[in-house]
């Protein structure tokens, strides 16, 4: 997606993914307000992509494999990331998203049976906005939360913007009590540390690694 979030991480985990054999045939930058990608995905078959996978937003994705559907492509690959975590975008997109993969950077909801830190922030979900949708902005912004307020505790009573600050550079090892895969807070390091769901029917179904809630780091 041609905006500068989207088009920077698109930059930098391109370039990534290249280092270590990955390669891109094909890239299109579009609009946020593009509605047909249909002409995307004719180039796309044209130069035999295999592997689809983009940086956008949720209706930009759903537009994009709905064009996928409309012209028969069906690449060995569609590999989606977290933002498509979400309720809404499967069933938004079924039956076309059966077998997509979904590239995970927080802890799954349907695994919160044997995760007590997922099982609180869904118990607080659910009582200050039932019905919520689940999605990851969610579980990243219960984490923040958690660690505004470990921090804070940590200051005490004299709470000043300089003081927080110090205490969060002292969390190196930060999960969010479980809702994420560990990052170093302090020094603004990102987790290196994913799963993989497939989508399938109305569900998200763990592929790799096979035991819940485990990353590969």
């Amino acid at each position: 997606l041609n905006v500068p979030a989207t088009a920077d991480q698109a930059t930098r985990e391109m370039k990534a993914y290249t280092s270590v054999g990955f390669n891109y045939i094909y890239t299109v930058s579009a609009t946020p307000t593009q509605s047909s990608y249909g002409p995307v995905v004719l180039a796309m078959q044209q130069k035999g992509v295999q592997y689809v996978t983009e940086y956008s937003d949720q209706s930009s994705a759903a537009r994009l494999l709905q064009a996928m559907q409309q012209q028969n492509f069906a690449p060995q690959v569609v590999d989606w990331f977290g933002e498509e975590y979400s309720p809404d975008f499967i069933k938004q997109t079924q039956p076309g998203s059966n077998g997509d993969l979904v590239l995970m950077a927080t802890a799954a909801y349907e695994e919160a049976g044997s995760n007590p830190g997922m099982q609180l922030y869904l118990q607080w979900l659910n009582r200050v906005a039932p019905g919520a949708k689940h999605d990851i902005f969610g579980a990243f912004a219960w984490s923040a939360g958690l660690a505004f307020a470990q921090a804070a505790r940590a200051v005490g009573p004299h709470l000043t913007r300089a003081s927080l600050l110090a205490q969060l550079a002292q969390i190196h090892n930060w999960t969010g009590g479980g809702v994420q895969p560990p990052e170093d807070l302090g020094n603004h390091v990102p987790s290196a540390c994913f799963s993989y769901f497939t989508m399938q029917g109305s569900s998200f179904n763990r592929t790799y690694p096979a035991a819940a809630n485990t990353y590969d780091c």
